[in-house]
């Protein structure tokens, strides 16, 4: 019986790996060119990241339906002009509380209309639209910021003329840590990327990534390196984080169950 006792309590301390599985999840539709991440498609492909995509969400709502995300860990949520319904970040909310990766990107997706529901998702303390920007600063040591595919932090970028159009969007302290801001000439503006980490029994993980319309700064290494290579670094790190993250739990009425 002892033996078996400490047989068993040694499972409550495994970690049982899971295989990332990887949701494109766009509010429209696969036209191409147009507030989706369709190019962004080729990429995955070239890093040898495996995929499934959902268009047309803004029609089908598979942001505010438990089971068409339930088979996902990472979640690359395209939100394009449009406000989410209370529904949307309650399922959203209770995704990620699992220990499951959300990252929220488009634009006007928290700009036009005013999206408090969104605003709520990612911890932002605003929303609303804001001046066109024309770069941003990263200003914090980050897994995003700093990682395999190179470090970014402590310097500038020009954003292209199409991600210019950007959100008022400022990570909630402490809970929420901002990795940089947004600029227009000497003006400083609202963040560019926030992230939340430990959300909810799970420790799961919020980011939210201000501008970037048609997924410009996901693709386009030409132009814009430093974000091409910093959404790499985002899903190097998700991907281990989910095949480490993952306990099968054991319940003290299960594990009695067992030794009985």
């Amino acid at each position: 019986m002892r033996k078996a006792l400490l047989v068993l309590l040694g499972l409550l301390t495994v970690a049982y790996a899971a295989e990332y599985n990887l949701l494109l999840l766009d509010d429209e539709n696969d036209a191409g060119g147009n507030e989706n991440m369709l190019t962004f498609e080729d990429d995955l492909g070239d890093w040898g990241i495996e995929f499934d995509h959902f268009f047309d969400n803004a029609l089908n709502l598979y942001s505010e339906d438990p089971t068409a995300l339930e088979p996902y860990n990472i979640i690359l949520w395209y939100n394009a002009s449009r406000a989410i319904s209370s529904s949307e970040r309650d399922t959203l909310q209770s995704w990620v509380d699992e220990g499951n990766c959300l990252v929220v990107t488009g634009r006007d997706s928290i700009g036009l209309p005013n999206d408090p529901y969104m605003a709520d998702l990612v911890n932002s303390t605003t929303n609303g639209d804001y001046l066109d920007a024309d770069a941003f600063r990263i200003s914090k040591e980050h897994w995003i910021t700093s990682g395999p595919n190179g470090d970014f932090y402590n310097a500038s970028y020009d954003l292209v003329e199409t991600c210019r159009d950007c959100d008022n969007v400022r990570a909630q302290s402490p809970e929420t840590i901002s990795l940089g801001k947004l600029r227009r000439g000497t003006l400083i503006g609202p963040d560019k990327l926030i992230v939340t980490e430990n959300v909810g029994a799970g420790n799961g993980i919020i980011v939210y990534w201000n501008g970037n319309a048609d997924s410009r700064e996901w693709w386009d290494q030409v132009y814009t390196p430093a974000t091409w290579n910093m959404i790499h670094n985002c899903l190097d790190y998700m991907m281990d984080y989910v095949e480490t993250n993952a306990v099968e739990p054991v319940s003290w009425g299960e594990l009695k169950t067992l030794i009985d």
